[in-house]
């Protein structure tokens, strides 16, 4: 698996100084090539927050009611997967056409 084999080109580059915290907060708040969204926005509806995001200040959003803060997450959390699954669809159907396209390809120059 490719996560696999970074954490192990991790700890060959870095031998016993590695953290499991940060190569786990590098993995949640690494950007999904097909989806656009990091695994942090797929679970908890919101990027990390990372020490220079304190250090510099970035806007907060303001305290909620737990009964509002629920419904505001479960409505973030629908649209965020609504689109990760619109963009996995069309990535999909990309991957396909491709794959067709040189398959076919290949059996029409061996057929001729």
């Amino acid at each position: 698996m490719e996560t696999d084999i970074s954490v192990e080109a991790l700890t060959m580059t870095t031998e016993n100084r590695w953290s499991l915290r940060e190569i786990q907060k590098a993995q949640l708040s690494a950007e999904h090539e097909v989806t656009g969204l990091t695994p942090a926005e797929m679970l908890f509806g919101r990027t990390l927050r990372f020490p220079c995001d304190i250090l510099f200040g970035l806007p907060s959003e303001m305290p909620s009611l737990p009964n509002e803060y629920m419904k505001n997450l479960e409505a973030r959390l629908e649209s965020v997967h609504a689109f990760a699954r619109e963009r996995i669809k069309l990535s999909r159907e990309r991957m396909k056409t491709r794959y067709d396209y040189y398959f076919y390809e290949t059996i029409l120059r061996r057929e001729i």
